[in-house]
């Protein structure tokens, strides 16, 4: 199947074009005809391509911090003592903490207190640092004759990073998580926040599973850094679900491999594979989606540079003529997380995506492309996540997407006989997606999930491969994939969870049966013939997660078992489903 159009001619078409005017009208009347009958073209190869294939990183496992013990016990027999304090001197305060110190002078020479009263003030004015970052702060009563009217001295130690302990570290990543925690050494002043970002930068690292905890250095208020990182060069992934229409096979099978690390860099090499089985290594097959690409490291702050390509196809089975798409796609993105921490982490992603989508009519006299799509997107996204007191989890994401007529972009003007996806499309458009998720415990072993997400194209068509889908595994689950879309739209799911963990086979094993109610609705805004404006849909029904972890911190095996019946406004059938997702990371 070729991906490239033809060389225009002076006229703006090409010479194929001008040749077989009569197909593409047939093609086109083809074309228009499924897309008011039926849902024929909603899996196109576009519509069931994920946005990206970046693989995920390890959770940093272990203690990260700890106050340590505050050293100001005491003495026996102090609280029979009493004494008069004059004047509070306190040596080395650091940034910030003005406050908490003068109300500490204030407390200790109100009047008469007990000589037991000295420590408890001085225990609390540690833990005021430590409240405000300064983890590694002391604060000592030194050596001192103190009498009736005199001058009590306490001295603040600035706490630091004596050393990092690399020693577990395996060779291949020790530069690495060397490179990033070296600017945690000998630095006075240091927050929580500044360690935590360092740390958990470090266990960002790929391949990578790093545990974490501190004890006392050799040097007066020297910290020592443990860092016992668990290190895998090869990862990857097996699994299957059921996603998939009829038409396309029904079943989807996944896997993926990871290379972690090999350079030294930090880096991740990457490979997906997606597809129904029957003919999945042929040239056309039912569906496959191919992805590679790299992560690699820019710096020691976090910045992350993102590199993959996208080839999909789909060949529909049971479609008379047949319609086989082909979607193909490469991106760069960059990737920054301005705040990390372990209850916020704020990350921003700027991506620049090139990508083609097309569709062709096979007939008698060959394939006929029926459309074709080549955009050049810029996008904006800014992601945020927030762990409260509760351990409730908040969610929130933000992308704005421009599309740029440039750089090889297909615009209205260029299509000659072959059209855009869409009526009233364009190399340039802009939409904006919002997206968010809340979970929260109820009581010991409940909880609720509430998760949704809106997009607007701002009142204008939308190329198909940027349209808006609500038909997905996590949200109309019922409906197959990519099967009701919009150029503006909105969907929100809720789940009732009961969860607790057994075991099995000497493994433990965590079951999580669950309730879920979902309703959205997708928008065309320049809907054609035969095609409604808006269609909204919804879905409920009752379902089961099972995981498990294995003995490394890589391995688990995870399936989700649903029953749901999904309900549409249109003239297309409901849908009841019986849904199975498992998967497998190694």
């Amino acid at each position: 199947m070729c991906l490239h159009a033809p060389v225009p001619t002076p006229s703006g078409r090409s010479p194929v074009a001008t040749s077989r005017q009569p197909k593409f009208r047939f093609a086109a009347a083809i074309f228009a005809g499924l897309s008011a009958a039926s849902a024929a073209l909603a899996q196109t190869a576009s519509q069931v391509t994920p946005a990206e294939a970046v693989p995920p990183t390890q959770p940093l496992r272990g203690a990260l911090v700890f106050s340590g013990a505050p050293g100001l016990a005491a003495p026996a027999g102090a609280e029979r003592l009493t004494i008069l304090v004059g004047d509070v001197a306190v040596e080395g305060t650091l940034p910030g903490m003005e406050v908490p110190t003068e109300a500490l002078r204030q407390r200790l020479t109100a009047g008469r207190i007990r000589a037991s009263e000295l420590f408890e003030a001085a225990a609390e004015l540690e833990q005021a640092y430590a409240n405000e970052g300064y983890v590694l702060a002391r604060v000592v009563l030194p050596r001192q004759r103190l009498v009736d009217g005199g001058t009590l001295r306490l001295q603040v130690v600035d706490g630091f990073v004596e050393s990092v302990d690399l020693r577990a570290a395996p060779a291949p990543v020790r530069d690495r998580l060397a490179a990033l925690t070296d600017p945690l050494v000998g630095r006075r002043g240091l927050t929580l926040s500044e360690l935590e970002r360092q740390i958990l930068l470090a266990g960002d690292t790929y391949g990578v599973a790093l545990g974490s905890a501190l004890q006392a250095g050799a040097s007066p208020g020297g910290t020592v850094v443990i860092l016992d990182p668990e290190y895998r060069g090869v990862t990857g992934f097996a699994g299957l679900d059921n996603s998939l229409s009829d038409s396309l096979g029904g079943w989807k099978f996944d896997t993926g491999v990871e290379l972690n690390g090999l350079l030294g860099f930090g880096e991740s090499l990457y490979a997906r594979l997606s597809g129904h089985p029957e003919g999945d290594f042929a040239a056309e097959p039912v569906l496959r989606t191919l992805s590679f690409g790299a992560v690699v490291p820019l710096g020691t702050d976090g910045l992350t540079l993102n590199l993959e390509h996208t080839i999909s196809q789909t060949n529909p089975e049971e479609i008379d003529p047949d319609i086989p798409s082909e979607f193909e796609r490469s991106s760069v993105r960059l990737f920054y997380p301005w705040v990390r921490s372990r209850d916020f982490n704020l990350t921003t992603r700027l991506s620049f995506d090139a990508q083609r989508d097309r569709l062709d009519v096979d007939t008698a006299a060959g394939a006929i492309p029926v459309y074709e799509d080549d955009l050049r997107i810029l996008r904006l996204a800014a992601d945020a996540f927030w762990q409260t007191e509760t351990n409730a989890t908040i969610e929130v994401g933000s992308e704005l997407s421009f599309g740029l007529d440039c750089c090889g972009a297909r615009s209205a003007d260029d299509t000659g006989a072959v059209p855009l996806s869409r009526p009233g499309t364009d190399a340039d458009f802009a939409k904006l997606v919002l997206s968010g998720r809340y979970r929260a415990p109820l009581g010991e072993a409940w909880a609720l999930t509430v998760n949704g997400r809106a997009q607007t194209s701002f009142g204008e068509p939308l190329a198909v491969a940027e349209q808006f889908g609500i038909a997905t595994e996590r949200e109309i689950s019922p409906l197959d994939t990519g099967t009701l879309t919009g150029d503006s739209g909105w969907v929100l799911r809720g789940e009732v969870a009961r969860e607790w963990v057994t075991e099995a086979g000497g493994l433990p094993l965590g079951l999580s049966p669950y309730a879920f109610a979902a309703t959205g609705a997708v928008t065309l805004a320049e809907p054609g013939p035969g095609q409604r404006e808006t269609t909204a849909a919804s879905a409920f029904g009752v379902g089961l997660d099972l995981f498990t972890p294995f003995d490394d911190s890589f391995s688990n095996a995870a399936l989700r078992i649903e029953l749901g019946r999904g309900v549409r406004d249109d003239d297309e059938d409901d849908r009841t489903a019986l849904s199975i997702a498992a998967s497998y990371r190694f």
